[in-house]
Formats: structure tokens, C-alpha cells, sequence
């Protein structure tokens, strides 16, 4: 293929210093005087450019596609000696360059990601609020289409449109977010983009439900009859004037109403696929993905979604964003209330101008008996899929439920993914890095995958805690540490829920003991790290007594209220029978 031509800046340190000095010494009153806050902006813009072309100036180069980032011309050139030496049969020669330059080539490869590893360690802005304006210049978004699954079957559903925004833009919305957040009245059924929640709280809050009404229960055995609400390109279908309508409604500030106003209206965007850009095209809907303020302009939106669902249907709903949850509670042969929930969603999806995704709109129904399952949910003429398991909340973690409440289908689907990323550990080891990096990549990488969301499902069967053991213990052999090095996933969540529960109780402790953990010295590397390791696994008792212990202490002091109690009820039923034989001798004497 032939050469590229790329255009940089010139980055060096003495570079940047010239840029803040520049920064320190200019004159911002240009900036300052102007009015309009799009006419700071442009100036703004305008002043930084040329600071940047001055003192970080573009260079051009040409670099062939098939080079590597670690290569150099001093390599380049002996590669081109060695084949010239090929050609004309110097073996010698020969033999001495390619040692030569395979040397070279593996030490420019470690430096290059040692460089790389070392590296990741380390206005009036009142005028856009006063003025209640959005700058006109932050407007337009590059479209970034991002897959949501793989392979791609549908191009119109499969790809997630990411707004590449100005980084400026990001601090205006952020601050008018913090000014403006008392006025936001949220459910608390909505757990995303929201203070205190996650999509912890959201699958806790729904399979503890399901869990407590599959028990056996004083009004008979019961089954949960769920349903899973997607809309198709929900942050794309908000109608900006209902937005507007829900804001007023909430009663935010005037300036605010204004400002949200100036920012959804006059959107640009463009689509940019492999560094082409398409035509200029309006946007009169929808909210930007990759926005700070979107999320919460999305909550508000869909806040009143399930408000007209009878309140005798006794249905629970849980949101995510977008991703809806519906369940209700029924005994065996009784019918489900979640058509009506269903005909009520929809009946406001089209009021507010938004679709229900048929398709990927699932319902399953939950039990421990056989038992004939509820009537078949509907969206007009389309029959909505029954699943006997579903992934939810899993675009980026994998959270699957299945009907019988078994966690074999996510325990399977987490270690899959976890070693799918188990390469990456084994390129750290190719490259000779230090055990450092490799440690730091699986507990950033891949330890995260195998504990994402455990208060839901931590309760496993030892055979599926095992799974979970040998995905932590092979990847600690490629890295070439020894098993007991790290605590085990189980040490990690008996410690952390525990550490939950002292939480709930109100015990209040200074600190808490964590697991043993040694950093490994800083001249190992992969190869050397099996041998100069030792292994870090110590007796753990210490620590589960430190942190059980107050708990202990509560169930003890219990316990000996409830004995003190039982002994002086006996007391005195002896006293009162002592009394009654008393008088009844007294009785028979006379």
C-alpha cells in the first residue's frame, strides 16, 4: 500500500511550555468585552488556534501502513543492509544484521510499552447562564457509530450514535447541573445517571422482589410474571417541545428552562466513518449521546412513563435510562396484570411521540412448580417473545436472569468474557514487561468482569464458585504469580458484604482490616516473576473475626436478653403454681 500523509503537533515539553507561557501572558480582554456569548466563543477559539500553531507547529509526515509504532529509521536501514546482504549471499554479514536487528526490534518493543504503561500512571463563563444561551458553535456533534453487538445484522438498530462533543461544552452543561439539580424531581425507580444508584441497585431491587414472592408465602405459592420494555432509539425520539412541557411542570428556574431550551434547538450533526464525514444534517428530536446533561434531560422525560398504570394492578417498575422492568406478583392460576401495565406504556409512548421495540421486547414467566403460564402479552397485533432466560443491563456487563432464578447461565457468560481478554495478559508476557503492568491489567481488565454486580448473585453452589476460582487462578499463571498472591473472588465478597451488612446495622467501627496484599518488586518481569514471588496467602481468620465480631456481639447480647427473659417468665409461673398448692393444702387442712 502506498505511504500516508499524517499531520501532528509537536509535542515536546519545551513546546508545551512555550504554550502556557503564552496562555499566562495573553491579553483575555478581547474575550472578555465581547457581549454575545457566541462571539466569546469564536474569539476564544480564534486566540487558542493561533497560540497552538505557534507554539505546537504541525508537522507532515509519511508513514507506510504496515509500519509499527516502534519502528525507527536506524532499523529501517539495517533491515534494507540485511536483505541487500541476502541478496548478494554474504552469509556472515547476513547473520550478524538479522541478530542485530532483531535485537533492536525487541527492545524498541519494550520501550514503546513501557513508555505506554508508565504514561497511563501518570473565560466568564456566567455570560451562558445569564444570558441563558447556548453557544451556537457547541451545537454540532460528530456522529460516532459505535456497535452494540457483533456480527451486525441490522444497520438501522445495531449501531449506538455517540456524540463527539467539544470538551468545553461538557463543563457548561456540568455546571448548570449542579446549580439546577434540587429542582429535578426523579423517581426513585430510576437508577441510572442518578446519586447513590447503579445498575447494582436496579438488579438488587428486582431480584430480591422476585425472590421474596416465589417464597412460600401466607396467601399460597406465587410466580413472577416479568416483562422487559425496550424502546427503539429512545435518546434519538424526544420530542423537544414535551421535554420543555415535563421541565416547566417540575417548575426550574426560568433562566434554566431557557438555556435547556437554546440548547436542543439548531442541532447540527455529521457522521464521521473511518475519518470520512458526511453532509450536514438538522436534528429536530432527540438528545445528544455523549452529552453531560442529556442523561438527566432523558430521566425527566420518561419520568412520568408508568403513571398511568392502575395502582390495584400491583405492578413494580424498575428503570434503567431506556431499559425498562415490569413484574407483578400472581398466584398459580390467577391472571397476570401486566397487559394492562403494557397497554398503558404503550398509550403513552405514542402520546410522546416514542416506538416500542416489539422485537427485543421480552416477557418470562417465573416459578418453581409446573403451573400453567400466564396469557401471552401483546403490543397491538405482534406477540411479545416469551424467554426462559434474559440478558439485563448487559450491553457492557453481562447480567443474565433465568426462570428458575439460577445463576448458571451468567456464571458461563462471565468466565467466556473474562477469557476473551485473557490476550491481553499474554501480550504484556510477550513483550517482557514488568509483572506490574500485567497485574494491574487483570485487576482493571478482567477481576472486574468476574465480580460485576455480585450482591445479586454472590450466593452461588460451589461448583460455579470454582468456575469463577480457575478464570482468577489461570490468569495469574500467565502473568506468572503465584494463586494464593491475590484473596480469592469468595475472600472478596464475603468481606465486602460483610462489610455491607456492618453498613445496614449501624455499627460504627474507625477502619476496616482489607485482605493482605504484597506489591511485587519493580525489577520483575513476566519471566523472572514465577521464581522471585513468593506466595502472599496468609491465615485470613484474623480478619473475618474483625469484621464479624461486632456483629457476634449484637447476636450474643440477644441471646442473653431472650434468656433473661425466658428465666424470669418461668420465675414467676413457679411462684404462681408454688402459690396455688399453698392455698390448696391450706384448703384441705381445714
Amino acid at each position: 500500500m502506498p505511504p500516508v500523509s499524517k499531520k501532528y503537533r509537536q509535542m515536546k515539553p519545551e513546546n508545551l511550555n512555550v504554550l502556557g507561557l503564552k496562555m499566562n501572558l495573553e491579553d483575555w480582554e478581547k474575550v472578555y468585552s465581547e457581549w454575545d456569548v457566541d462571539d466569546k466563543v469564536s474569539v476564544f477559539n480564534y486566540i487558542v488556534i493561533c497560540m497552538l500553531d505557534e507554539a505546537l507547529p504541525v508537522r507532515t509526515v509519511r508513514a507506510h501502513c504496515t509500519d509499527k509504532p516502534w519502528m525507527t529509521p536506524n532499523i529501517k536501514a539495517l533491515i534494507k543492509a540485511r536483505q541487500r546482504a541476502f541478496t548478494k549471499g554474504e552469509t556472515p554479514k547476513y547473520k550478524s544484521l538479522h541478530a542485530k536487528v532483531t535485537k533492536l526490534i525487541s527492545n524498541a518493543k519494550a520501550t514503546y510499552y513501557k513508555s505506554k504503561a508508565e504514561g497511563n500512571h501518570q473565560s466568564n463563563p456566567a455570560k451562558c447562564i445569564v444570558q441563558c444561551k447556548y453557544p451556537t458553535s457547541y451545537k454540532h456533534a460528530i456522529i460516532s457509530p459505535i456497535p452494540k453487538i457483533r456480527p451486525l445484522t441490522d444497520l438501522d438498530n445495531d449501531f449506538r450514535q455517540v456524540s463527539v462533543l467539544p470538551q468545553l461544552a461538557k463543563v457548561i452543561e456540568k455546571l448548570q447541573l449542579q446549580l439546577n439539580k434540587s429542582s429535578f424531581k426523579i423517581k426513585t425507580n430510576q437508577h441510572a445517571f442518578t446519586s447513590g444508584h447503579s445498575t447494582v441497585s436496579a438488579l438488587t431491587s428486582i431480584s430480591q422482589n422476585w425472590f421474596d414472592s416465589t417464597d412460600n408465602s401466607s396467601t399460597g405459592r406465587q410466580g413472577v410474571h416479568a416483562l422487559f420494555v425496550d424502546f427503539r432509539k429512545a435518546f434519538d425520539l424526544v420530542d423537544h417541545k414535551f421535554l420543555l412541557d415535563k421541565l416547566a411542570d417540575m417548575n426550574v428556574t426560568r433562566s434554566f428552562w431557557l438555556w435547556t431550551m437554546s440548547f436542543l434547538e439548531g442541532r447540527t450533526q455529521q457522521v464521521n466513518l473511518q475519518g470520512v464525514l458526511s453532509f450536514t444534517a438538522s436534528c429536530p428530536a432527540g438528545v445528544p449521546q455523549g452529552s453531560a446533561i442529556s442523561p438527566t434531560l432523558f430521566n425527566i422525560h420518561i419520568n412520568d412513563m408508568e403513571e398511568n398504570v392502575s395502582e390495584q394492578a400491583c405492578v413494580n417498575t424498575i428503570k434503567y435510562a431506556d431499559d425498562c422492568t415490569m413484574d407483578t406478583s400472581i398466584r398459580l392460576g390467577e391472571f397476570s396484570d401486566l397487559q394492562s401495565a403494557l397497554d398503558s406504556v404503550q398509550s403513552w409512548a405514542v402520546e410522546n411521540k416514542m416506538e416500542l421495540n416489539v422485537k427485543k421486547t421480552k416477557d418470562m414467566w417465573i416459578n418453581f412448580i409446573e403451573a400453567p403460564p400466564p396469557l401471552p402479552l401483546h403490543i397491538g397485533d405482534a406477540i411479545i417473545e416469551r424467554v426462559d432466560n434474559f440478558k439485563l443491563l448487559g450491553v457492557d456487563n453481562l447480567k443474565l436472569f433465568q426462570k428458575d432464578l439460577k445463576w448458571n447461565k451468567h456464571v458461563e457468560e462471565t468466565t467466556r468474557k473474562a477469557a476473551k481478554n485473557l490476550y491481553c495478559l499474554r501480550e504484556c508476557r510477550r513483550a517482557n514487561l514488568p509483572v506490574e503492568v500485567g497485574l494491574t491489567t487483570y485487576l482493571t481488565k478482567i477481576r472486574p468482569i468476574l465480580e460485576y454486580c455480585f450482591p445479586v448473585w454472590g450466593g452461588l453452589p460451589r461448583y460455579l464458585k470454582d468456575e469463577l476460582e480457575r478464570a482468577q487462578r489461570k490468569s495469574l499463571r500467565i502473568i506468572g504469580l503465584p494463586h494464593g498472591y491475590l484473596p480469592t473472588l469468595e475472600e472478596r465478597r464475603i468481606e465486602a458484604t460483610s462489610r455491607e451488612l456492618v453498613n445496614i446495622l449501624g455499627i460504627k467501627t474507625t477502619s476496616f482490616i482489607t485482605m493482605p496484599f504484597t506489591k511485587p518488586t519493580t525489577n520483575n518481569t513476566f519471566n523472572s516473576g514465577r521464581t522471585n514471588l513468593q506466595n502472599a496467602n496468609g491465615d485470613n481468620s484474623d480478619i473475618y473475626l474483625s469484621i464479624i465480631l461486632p456483629i457476634l456481639v449484637i447476636l450474643t447480647l440477644l441471646v442473653l436478653v431472650g434468656a433473661i427473659l425466658y428465666w424470669r417468665r418461668r420465675n414467676k409461673e413457679n411462684n404462681v403454681a408454688t402459690q396455688a398448692v399453698q392455698e390448696q393444702n391450706q384448703d384441705s387442712g381445714r
